[in-house]
């Protein structure tokens, strides 16, 4: 893919604009006597090249104006990001561009703010790569805990196994239950949670059955990882399920950076509830965010360490 950089920069001169092209990638534009759009399907003047109507059917010919309905403004940003636009929102009175370059023929002033936009967002950046760098320390003590946690009851499953034989078949009787029912009953729940999955590190193993509650506005939500969610009114005691663990629902990417709840209590004239949980790294874990984007379907963001990343395989993508 080839990357075209263009700064634009304008002088204007009672009712010419002359537009200078800086090129810094790409030798796509230049300067010659003639211009190809870059689909190959036009060859023209190059005085043809931002005279604000669109010859190429692919907009390349008017990166600077918006003449092009499929056009792209390549909006340099020095000092943050760059960015591209739709060239339909070039001189469109709107600045779009932290550099102002957009608006480079309209009524409007566009001041460049990309120094102090930039600068903002590098603070934002280097705090977050201290949480990921603190919270990833974090996760390989929960990883560490996970596997001894899976090991002990790994232990316990094959230690009832070892007296299988042994065990009474389980009769009804009054009372209290029978020793070799709530042997069972261990045995279940301990193969349940070997079966179970916490990421690729075992670092929510853990944290299974732990309860995470926030405020939001008249509700109280609480998330019960790898159980259910819940909503109840703050001042009463009822509570409504949003749905129980169902799995691990990222995508193939990034598989456990997302949970699914569902089959909850169901709406009035409605569908079941459900919720999505994001899970964002963090010092510690915590229920951060709770709403409802649509009805009866929840969206919860959870932090917690067993969320960050190795800030060894994090790769820098960009340089301001």
């Amino acid at each position: 893919m080839i990357v075209v950089c263009i700064l634009p920069v304008f002088e204007r001169t009672s009712s010419v604009i002359v537009l200078f092209l800086f090129f810094f990638v790409s030798p796509l534009y230049n300067t010659g006597e003639q211009f190809t759009c870059f689909d190959g399907s036009k060859t023209f003047s190059f005085a043809k090249v931002n005279d604000d109507y669109c010859d190429c059917p692919d907009g390349s010919d008017e990166p600077g104006t918006s003449a092009c309905e499929n056009g792209v403004f390549h909006c340099m940003n020095l000092g943050y990001k760059a960015d591209d636009i739709p060239s339909s929102r070039v001189n469109d009175q709107i600045c779009d561009c932290c550099d102002g370059s957009d608006e480079w023929d309209s009524a409007v002033d566009c001041p460049n703010i990309c120094e102090k936009v930039g600068e903002k967002y590098r603070e934002e950046k280097q705090r977050k790569a201290v949480v990921i760098r603190k919270g990833y320390e974090k996760r390989i003590a929960l990883a560490a805990e996970g596997k001894k946690l899976k090991e002990e009851k790994s232990k316990g499953v094959d230690s009832i196994k070892k007296e299988k034989d042994d065990l009474e078949p389980f009769q009804p009787v009054k009372g209290l239950p029978s020793a070799s029912f709530v042997q069972f009953q261990h045995f279940r729940d301990a193969e349940a949670f070997l079966n179970g999955d916490y990421g690729s590190d075992d670092a929510w193993a853990s944290l299974k059955g732990n309860c995470f509650e926030m405020d939001e506005s008249q509700y109280t939500y609480r998330l019960c990882l790898f159980d259910k969610a819940i909503q109840k009114e703050r001042n009463g005691a009822i509570e409504i399920n949003l749905g129980s663990w169902h799995e691990w629902s990222g995508g193939a990417t990034d598989k456990y950076s997302e949970q699914t709840y569902n089959k909850g209590q169901q709406c009035w004239n409605g569908p079941e509830r459900s919720t999505k949980v994001i899970l964002e790294c963090g010092e510690g874990t915590a229920l951060v965010e709770a709403s409802e984007p649509a009805r009866c379907e929840y969206r919860f963001v959870l932090t917690s360490p067993a969320a960050c990343p190795d800030p060894n395989t994090l790769v820098e993508h960009e340089e301001l």
